[in-house]
C-alpha cells in the first residue's frame, strides 16, 4: 500500500479517468422517474447532466439522487436539470494526489475531467482515486 501511495506523485487524473461516452450521463430534461430507474439500473446515485450549447454536448452540473431522495421529491415529472449542483472540473494532467485533495476539500465525489483545449474528457470519481491506492476492496 505504500508503494501505491509513493505512486501517486507520478499518476495524473489522465490515467483513470472514465471516458465521458462510457459514463453514466443523463440530459438535462431527463425526468426524476426515469433518473432514479437509470440509478437503479446502474447502481450510482450521482450523474453528469448535459445541456446542447451551440450544437456541442457540455456538462451544466451534477445531480445527487441521495440527496433528492432525503429532501423528497414534489414531482417525479420534473427535470433533472432542475435539481442541478455545480460540478468540479479538473484538468486531466492534474497529478492524482492533488486531485484527490481538491475533492477532499471541496466535498465532491465526482470531478468532470478537462483537456487542454476545455473540452470534458471524462469523470473520475473518489472510489476510482481510493482504488489505486489501496486496491480492489470487497466488503
Amino acid at each position: 500500500m505504500i508503494n501505491h501511495v509513493l505512486d501517486l506523485q507520478n499518476l495524473n487524473v489522465r490515467q483513470v479517468t472514465i471516458p465521458l461516452e462510457s459514463a453514466a450521463t443523463v440530459p438535462a430534461d431527463t425526468t426524476l422517474k426515469a433518473l432514479v430507474a437509470l440509478g437503479r439500473e446502474k447502481g450510482f446515485s450521482r450523474f453528469p447532466v448535459w445541456r446542447t450549447d451551440a450544437g456541442r454536448r457540455r456538462i451544466a452540473g451534477l445531480v445527487n439522487l441521495r440527496s433528492l431522495l432525503y429532501e423528497g421529491i414534489a414531482d417525479e415529472n420534473q427535470p433533472a436539470g432542475d435539481f442541478l449542483k455545480p460540478a468540479l472540473y479538473v484538468d486531466d494532467d492534474v497529478r492524482l494526489e492533488v486531485a484527490l485533495r481538491l475533492m477532499q476539500r471541496s466535498g465532491h465525489r465526482l470531478a468532470i475531467v478537462l483537456g487542454r483545449d476545455r473540452k470534458e474528457l471524462g469523470i473520475v470519481c473518489l472510489q476510482d482515486i481510493l482504488r489505486v491506492i489501496f486496491g480492489e476492496v470487497r466488503l
